[in-house]
C-alpha cells in the first residue's frame, strides 16, 4: 500500500509539476499485458516462446516477468508518440529485478526505429532498432549495455556504437535486490548511465574516450598496397662497435668435466667415442652487453602511406542525427526464470523519471530494511569484515586492481551475507588455521631451551639420588 501510495504522489507531482513533458512510454504493468504485442516470429527451431506473465511481485504491485528458463523472448509496445530527437533530453529508465542468481541473459531494452514496414508481430532478433539500453551477463561477462545505430552518410549504411565497459556492473546481478537503470542523453550531445540512481558512465556522445570504436571513423586509413622497404632501418639503438667485452671474458656457460674419465669398460665400436659430461663453468660471466649508441642507419619507425578513409564522415550532432524511433521492444534469450521489470518510462523530463522511480525508491527501501532485519548483527559484522579485507588487501598489490578483483565477491557477500559466511568457513579459516598452527609449532621450541636450565628443587633431587646410590655402594 506505501508503495503505490508513493507512486499516486509520484504521478501528482508529475501531472501537476512537469505540465509540458511528454511520455513516449510509461508502464507500471498494473494494467498486465495491455498495449503490448508478443511476437510470433521465428527464432531457431521454437520461436519466441517465452511466456511473458505480469505477476504481484509485492501487495499492490505487479511486474513484468520472463517466467521460464531457456527461452527466447519478444515483446513490443509502440510509444505514443514518435520520438524524434528534438527536445532537450530523452530519458529512458526502468527496473529490473532477478529473482535466481543470473547466470546467462539479456535484460535490456530495444528502442525500434520507425520504418515503413513495423511489425509488431514480427519483432525478431534483426528488427532495426536506433537505441539498446540495459543489464546483460553471461557467465563472467557483465554489462550495463548502451548502443546506438548510426546512419554512416558516406557509405548509407548503419553501424553500431558501443559505449565501454562499466567498472562496476556486478552490483547489477547480485542479490535478489531491484534495481534502476537509467539513461539520459542530451540535446547538447552528451550522455549519462546510472544505477540505483548512482551515475556509472557520462560524456560526449560518440567520443573516443567513452565509446569504442567511436561515432566518427578516421579521416584517413592505411595503403594497403604498400609495404615497408627491405633495407628500412627501425632499430634506434645499436651496441656500439668500439665496446668490445674484455679479453678475460668468459661466455662459455659449461664446460667438460676435467675430472671425468671414460669407463674402463667403455667399448668405442659398440658405445662410439666418448665424451666427458658437462659442468657449469665456474669463469662464466654471463653475455656480455656492449653500450648502446644510436644507429646512424635509423630512419624511424615506418609508417604506410595514407589514403583518405571513404568512410570519413564529421557529425555534430550525433544526438540530432539519431533515427526515429515508433516503439519499444524487449527481445531477449535468458537461461534463468523470474526476471522481472517494472516503471518502464521513456520522457523527455528529467522529472518525471525521478518522479516513476518513486516507487523503486520505496521498494528498495523495504528490501534493504528486510534484509538487515533477517541477519541482523551477521549482517553488519559481515559487511565490516569484508569493507576491511578490502582495505587491507590494497595495503600489497595495486588498489584499482584489487577492487576490480575482490569487488564482485564482496559485492555478493553484501546482498548475500550467507553467501560471505560460507567463503569465509571455506577459504578465511583454513588460513587462519594454518597460520595457529604455523605459530603453535613455533613456540613448542620454547620449552627445549629451558630444560637447559633445570631449577633448584630438581638440583636437590639430583643430590640427595646420588647420595643415596653412595652409600649402598659403601654398604
Amino acid at each position: 500500500m506505501e508503495i503505490r501510495l508513493c507512486f499516486a504522489v509520484g504521478t501528482f507531482a508529475f501531472i501537476f509539476g512537469c505540465g509540458d513533458a511528454t511520455h513516449f512510454l510509461s508502464d507500471d504493468f498494473e494494467h498486465g499485458l495491455y498495449g503490448w504485442t508478443k511476437s510470433s516470429a521465428m527464432k531457431g527451431d521454437t520461436g519466441y516462446d517465452g511466456p511473458w506473465t505480469v505477476d504481484e511481485i509485492e501487495k499492490d504491485n505487479h511486474g513484468l516477468v520472463m517466467s521460464e528458463a531457456n527461452r527466447h523472448y519478444a515483446l513490443s509496445k509502440p510509444l505514443t508518440k514518435e520520438l524524434t530527437f528534438e527536445d532537450d533530453v530523452v530519458v529512458i529508465q526502468y527496473s529490473v529485478k532477478y529473482q535466481k542468481a543470473m547466470e546467462c541473459g539479456g535484460s535490456y531494452l530495444k528502442l525500434l526505429s520507425k520504418t515503413d514496414d513495423m511489425d509488431l508481430t514480427k519483432v525478431k532478433d534483426d528488427t532495426p532498432y536506433t537505441i539498446l539500453f540495459g543489464p546483460d551477463k553471461c557467465g563472467g561477462s557483465q554489462h550495463l549495455r548502451f548502443i546506438f545505430r548510426h546512419l554512416n552518410p558516406s557509405t548509407g549504411e548503419y553501424r553500431e556504437v558501443h559505449a565501454r565497459p562499466i567498472k562496476t556492473p556486478s552490483v547489477l546481478f547480485v542479490g535478489i535486490k531491484t534495481h534502476l537503470v537509467t539513461l539520459v542523453l542530451r540535446k547538447d550531445n552528451t550522455f549519462s548511465m546510472s544505477i540505483d540512481e548512482e551515475q556509472v558512465l557520462s560524456g560526449a556522445l560518440g567520443s573516443k574516450d567513452e565509446f569504442d570504436p567511436s561515432l566518427m571513423p578516421p579521416k584517413t586509413i592505411d595503403d594497403p598496397s604498400d609495404s615497408k622497404p627491405e633495407d628500412w632501418v627501425d632499430e634506434k639503438m645499436i651496441d656500439d662497435p668500439e665496446d668490445p667485452p674484455p679479453a678475460d671474458w668468459v661466455t662459455e656457460a659449461t664446460v667438460l668435466d676435467p675430472d671425468a674419465t671414460q669407463p674402463d669398460d667403455w667399448d668405442e665400436e659398440m658405445d662410439g667415442e666418448w665424451e666427458a659430461p658437462t659442468i657449469a663453468n665456474p669463469a662464466y660471466k654471463g653475455p656480455y652487453n656492449a653500450k648502446k649508441i644510436e644507429n646512424p642507419a635509423y630512419k624511424g619507425v615506418w609508417m604506410p602511406k595514407q589514403l583518405p578513409n571513404p568512410e570519413y564522415f564529421e557529425e555534430r550532432n550525433p544526438y540530432g542525427s539519431l533515427t526515429t524511433i515508433s516503439a519499444a521492444a524487449f527481445e531477449l534469450w535468458t537461461t534463468t526464470a523470474g526476471v522481472t521489470f517494472d516503471d518502464i518510462i521513456i520522457t523527455n523530463s528529467e522529472d518525471e523519471a525521478s518522479a516513476m522511480a518513486a516507487t523503486w525508491r520505496q521498494r528498495r527501501k523495504v528490501e534493504d530494511d528486510e534484509a538487515d532485519a533477517t541477519m541482523g548483527f551477521m549482517w553488519r559484522l559481515f559487511r565490516g569484515v569484508a569493507s576491511a579485507l578490502m582495505r587491507f588487501a590494497t595495503l600489497f598489490s595495486d588498489p584499482q586492481k584489487t577492487h576490480a578483483y575482490l569487488e564482485p565477491y564482496l559485492l555478493a557477500a553484501y546482498d548475500q551475507p550467507l553467501l560471505g559466511l560460507m567463503w569465509v568457513l571455506t577459504f578465511v579459516m583454513p588460513v587462519v588455521f594454518i597460520a595457529v598452527k604455523l605459530c603453535g609449532g613455533k613456540r613448542a621450541v620454547e620449552p627445549e631451551t629451558a630444560t637447559s636450565a633445570p631449577d633448584q628443587d630438581e638440583e636437590d633431587d639430583s643430590e640427595e639420588a646420588e647420595e643415596v646410590e653412595e652409600d649402598k655402594k659403601e654398604k
